[in-house]
């Protein structure tokens, strides 16, 4: 008779990160994927975060522009990777984040981040296929986890 495999505690994912997972991949299915990505400045928010001046005082704003112009090459759908351009759905909770939700975003807006380099990050939410930019988050403290360069 063959031995029956147990499935190890540590590898099985729980009922809710299955329905979460479940969640995210079906937001991502319902993306706009025959249009092109594109940024919004319209929601930004210069009272939390950093400012253009210190991103480029830090030298890192020509890597946001290059970023930018990247992805702005493919359909939004397309660049979702979970790594570099994740979509978080909700606003993180408070005891996950330095930033609150701004008055002027929609409550039901969809938050998603896109890493720049290293720890620095654009937090925003989308709305078909625009990117609206509300965060720049230098210290990754938008979606404060674990892994800090998430």
């Amino acid at each position: 008779m063959a031995k029956k495999s147990k499935v190890k505690p540590h590898t099985k994912k729980s009922s809710i990160t299955r329905a979460i997972n479940s969640i995210k991949e079906a937001q991502a299915e319902n993306l706009v994927d025959d249009e092109y990505f594109l940024f919004s400045l319209r929601q930004f928010d210069s009272t939390q975060g950093e400012t253009f001046k210190f991103w480029q005082d830090n030298l890192i704003l020509a890597d946001l522009m290059n970023v930018l112009k990247g992805y702005s090459c493919s359909t939004l759908k397309s660049q979702v990777d979970k790594n570099k351009f994740t979509i978080y759905g909700d606003f993180p909770p408070a005891d996950k984040t330095e930033f609150h939700h701004p008055k002027h975003v929609p409550e039901d807006a969809r938050w998603a981040r896109i890493h720049i380099t290293g720890k620095h990050i654009l937090a925003g939410h989308i709305v078909g296929n625009v990117f609206y930019i509300v965060f720049l988050d230098f210290h990754h403290k938008f979606w404060i986890s674990n892994n800090a360069e998430n």
